[in-house]
């Protein structure tokens, strides 16, 4: 992708269609996860603490580690494709504004905080469950600002 080493998008008309192509998925990937893990895990301290920890009340065993563990990958690695590939568009697309940086830091970090976090309240504290809460909004909404930034000023220039 010649566009990752040259910022121009002048005449690469088929390279703007490539990443706004890219950028829709990412969006679309990214509320499908939010769906998933509301569904999956549910997205609020009791819901998660009884997912992992299981509820009596509610006849719901605690998760298993393998299925924990195997959850986790699948979102590592999706997390870092989508730091590497959002991050590297949104330097050459949005490389002006003053906030560039503090974005891609925040949404690598929360995406590798939020990965981890569910094994530490597992392991350590079910505090961890607010920092993984916390962490899975951020990232998220990290992500859809700055692929919908990336979106509009494609399909603005």
């Amino acid at each position: 992708m010649k566009f990752l080493l040259n910022d121009t998008l002048a005449g690469h008309r088929m390279m703007r269609l490539l990443l706004t192509g890219l950028q829709v998925f990412t969006l679309v990937f990214i509320a499908l996860d939010m769906w998933y893990k509301s569904e999956q895990i549910g997205l609020s301290y009791g819901s998660v603490f009884s997912y992992l920890f299981g509820n009596e009340a509610a006849f719901r065993d605690a998760v298993d580690l393998r299925t924990l563990v195997e959850m986790l990958h699948a979102d590592i690695f999706f997390a870092m494709m989508i730091v590497m590939t959002l991050g590297a568009v949104y330097v050459r697309v949005c490389y002006t504004l003053k906030y560039t940086a503090y974005l891609m830091h925040i949404m690598m970090m929360t995406a590798f905080i939020a990965g981890v976090s569910l094994l530490a309240a597992l392991y350590l504290s079910p505090l961890f469950i607010w920092v993984w809460l916390a962490t899975f909004w951020i990232w998220h909404l990290s992500v859809v600002v700055m692929s919908s930034e990336v979106l509009w000023r494609l399909n603005r220039s």
